[in-house]
């Protein structure tokens, strides 16, 4: 799998921010020097991305697999709690990267 540009939304951009934040706390050193340059990006891109706008981010593979990952740990989460509105916001950012 190759670098590729996916366009997101502000709303898609914000619950990738929040699903990966959501899991910082657990998550390993080695996959933090990943996910925080790529946090720090997507929070510049959010600022200046006008409201109900969307813009193409380019993503590594590596960054591609990890954001599947925490948005389908987030996604799990959500099942569980029987949360099937915020399941179904995820489930749709989530099929972006895929």
């Amino acid at each position: 799998m190759s670098a590729g540009k996916i366009k997101l939304g502000d709303y898609d951009l914000r619950v990738i921010v929040t699903g990966m934040m959501k899991y910082r706390d657990t998550t390993p050193a080695e996959v933090l020097e990943i996910i925080d340059p790529m946090l720090l990006r997507l929070f510049d891109t959010i600022k200046a991305l006008k409201p109900g706008k969307s813009t193409k981010c380019l993503f590594s593979p590596e960054e591609k697999r990890l954001v599947r990952f925490y948005l389908n740990e987030w996604r799990n989460q959500l099942i569980q709690e029987n949360n099937l509105g915020g399941m179904d916001g995820v489930s749709d950012v989530m099929i972006k990267f895929i």
